[in-house]
Parts: C-alpha cells; sequence; structure tokens
C-alpha cells in the first residue's frame, strides 16, 4: 500500500487527555528566548569594554571577563534544561516535575552573578559616598554587601535543596528558602539604586554640562537596577503564591539583565568621558588669544583629541594652576613659513622665545608673553 492509498485523516487529532502546558512549559520556552536574545547584548557589551577599556586595571578586567564567563556558562547550559523538559521528557507528565542538574546549577549561577554585580555596586556608592560624607558611603555599601551576601546564601541553599529534593512538586517544602532569595536579591538592588541616585544628586553643579552627565548617570541607574530589582520581587512573589513556570522563565532572564546592567554602566564611561572633556574646554575660559589661536591646555579638547586633566567631576579649574603652553611650529620646504596646527598661520619668528613650553601663573600672562599675528591663508 502506497501513501496515496492511506484514508483522509484529519489535521489535528485530539489527545484524549487535553493539558494545558502554557503557564509551564509555554513560560520557560518565552522565557529561554528572551534570556538567549539578550545574550547576544552581553556579548557585544563585553566585545565594546574589550575595545575600548583594555587599559583598566587588573582587578576590573577580572570583574568583568568573570562576570562575562558567568553569564555564558548559564547561557550554555540553558538549551541542555530545556532539552531535558521539551525533548527528553516530551510527552511524558510525570517527568515534567523532574529537574535537570543543568537547571540546578543555574541556580547557583544566578546567585553568584547577582553577587558580583551588587559587589560592584557597593564599591562604586562607598567611592561617591566618602567624598559626600565619609561614614555615609561606607554604611550603606556594608548594608548592600550585607544584603548581597544573604541573598547569595539562600542561592547555595535552594541549589542544593533542588539537587536533593529532585522534583519540583516537593519545593513546597522549601518556599521560604526561595523567597529569602529572590528577596534580598530585590532589596539589595532597591538599596543601590536609592543610594546612587542619592549620592549622584548631592554631586549637583553650576554646569549645564557636568550637570548633563550627573543625570545621565541617574537614569541609567534607575533603569538598570531599578529593573532587576522589579523581577526579583516578581519571581519571589509567584513562587510563593502561584509557583508554574513563570518564576523559572523570569528568573532566565533575570540573570542576563544583571549582566548587562553591570556592562552598561562600566561601558557608559566612554561617552560620558567624552561628554565630560568637551565640557571642561569651554568652563576653563581661556584668554583671548588660546580661544583665537586655539592653544590649549593639556586636558582640554583639541583637534578632536580628548586627555585626562584629572580635574575633579565638576570641570572647574582650580584658581592657581600653571597653564602649560607649548608652541609647535611646521615649516614649509622653503623655511620661510609656519602654520598652526589648529588651523592658523602663524610666523614662529613673531612669537617671544620665552613662551615656549613656559609654565605660566594664570591665564591673563598668555598674551604677556605671546603677541602673535596670523597671516591670511590663501
Amino acid at each position: 500500500m502506497s501513501v496515496a492509498d492511506l484514508p483522509d485523516l484529519p489535521a489535528y487529532v485530539a489527545s484524549p487527555t487535553q493539558v494545558d502546558l502554557t503557564d509551564t512549559l509555554g513560560a520557560i520556552l518565552i522565557g529561554t528566548m528572551i534570556a538567549q536574545t539578550l545574550t547576544g547584548v552581553s556579548i557585544y557589551q563585553t566585545w565594546y569594554y574589550h575595545k575600548n577599556f583594555s587599559g583598566d586595571s587588573w582587578q576590573m578586567q577580572m570583574l568583568v571577563y568573570g562576570a562575562a564567563g558567568l553569564n555564558f556558562l548559564h547561557s550554555a547550559l540553558l538549551p541542555k534544561c530545556v532539552y531535558f523538559w521539551f525533548v527528553t521528557h516530551w510527552g511524558n507528565l510525570v517527568g515534567l516535575d523532574y529537574v535537570d542538574w543543568s537547571y540546578n546549577v543555574n541556580l547557583l549561577l544566578n546567585g553568584i552573578l547577582a553577587t558580583v554585580v551588587q559587589f560592584f555596586f557597593a564599591w562604586r556608592v562607598y567611592t561617591l559616598g566618602v567624598r559626600t560624607i565619609k561614614w555615609l558611603g561606607l554604611c550603606i555599601a556594608g548594608i548592600i554587601v550585607l544584603i548581597s551576601i544573604f541573598q547569595l546564601g539562600w542561592a547555595v541553599a535552594s541549589t542544593i535543596m533542588a539537587f536533593k529534593l529532585v522534583r519540583q512538586s516537593k519545593f513546597g517544602s522549601f518556599t521560604y528558602g526561595v523567597w529569602c532569595w529572590q528577596a534580598g536579591a530585590a532589596a539589595a538592588d532597591v538599596v543601590i539604586t536609592i543610594a546612587l541616585v542619592y549620592l549622584l544628586r548631592q554631586n549637583k553643579t553650576a554646569f549645564k554640562r557636568t550637570q548633563g552627565v550627573i543625570d545621565k548617570l541617574v537614569i541609567i541607574t534607575i533603569e538598570t537596577n531599578m529593573l532587576t530589582a522589579i523581577l526579583a520581587f516578581i519571581v519571589a512573589v509567584q513562587f510563593g503564591t502561584i509557583r508554574n513556570g513563570w518564576p523559572n522563565g523570569i528568573n532566565f532572564v533575570c540573570v542576563r539583565l544583571y549582566h548587562i546592567s553591570l556592562m552598561v554602566n562600566v561601558n557608559s564611561r566612554h561617552d560620558l568621558m567624552e561628554q565630560l572633556a568637551g565640557s571642561r574646554s569651554f568652563q576653563m575660559t581661556p584668554s583671548p588669544a588660546v580661544k583665537k589661536y586655539g592653544m590649549s591646555k593639556p586636558g582640554l579638547v583639541s583637534n578632536g583629541d580628548v586627555q585626562d586633566s584629572g580635574y575633579a567631576m565638576t570641570g572647574s579649574r582650580r584658581k592657581n594652576d600653571p597653564i602649560q603652553v607649548t608652541v609647535t611650529t611646521q615649516h614649509d620646504r622653503d623655511g620661510t613659513a609656519g602654520h598652526s596646527p589648529y588651523g592658523v598661520d602663524i610666523d614662529a619668528s613673531e612669537l617671544d622665545e620665552s613662551v615656549k613650553a613656559k609654565e605660566l601663573d594664570s591665564e591673563d600672562d598668555f598674551e604677556k608673553y605671546t603677541v602673535p599675528r596670523p597671516t591670511n591663508r590663501v
């Protein structure tokens, strides 16, 4: 008998037993798809850091690459976890109640990565706090560290119990442990957000561009840390009440968001430094000669070059800071004319020799030592 001789069958044959898997496997599938999509964002952020911040201290690089390794390992184990439910135990309703070892390991990776990220923000709170009120930064950072260790402890306990209980239906006896874990993670993120916003607001400045940098930092802090706090709180509530597949799906996404929040805050330095450097060039108010001929103090913007001047975040210059002036002369082949690298022709012979590589005590002294006479370029 050929296939053509077979009787016509309906396109869909209902199973004798209808089981709705929307809130179980459906939730896990959706969470996995979103988490794996965000993995691409995490990889790009890590590559961006490697490209632009290779000069960071070894401690910072170890933090970034270590967090990236944990995030990638979690991402690699997710397909194994999903394969266990969708393929190995497909159609076996009893098998859906069991968990694979990869799922248990991912619980631990979640807790560790959250702790690493929260420790980073605790350090940031400390460094900002000591500039405002010394004891304040230390106290808040200490609270964040303690809460983070608390949630890590319950994450480890949840992992151990997952290996011990084997079946998800038995997790009801350990609901309090998962709730403490997720509530602790949410509490740490909330404290981090409030502390950073408060401390950044304490560094208000009258300069618009510098204030713009601070405002941008506040927005980044709220967008990244509050999102993980909200998701962790949702997981805690759902696991203690509904207990279906949604807490697992949301938890998969939460891990990825922790890593992205770290990388966004680290990588945002690139744009913020450029914005701040631009503000310094306007706020230091050079003399008319400096503005006319483009000669700048190290640390200002010149021909697109941005150097670190070491000034405070306010962008203001100390009153008695000396100005380093260096005159660079480029001669034509006949040796008669000099061209300024700033696009203005200057006859080098008309510059007083004492100004070359001379430390000036103030900006007003600049014109005392220089008598530039620009010539029009044909």
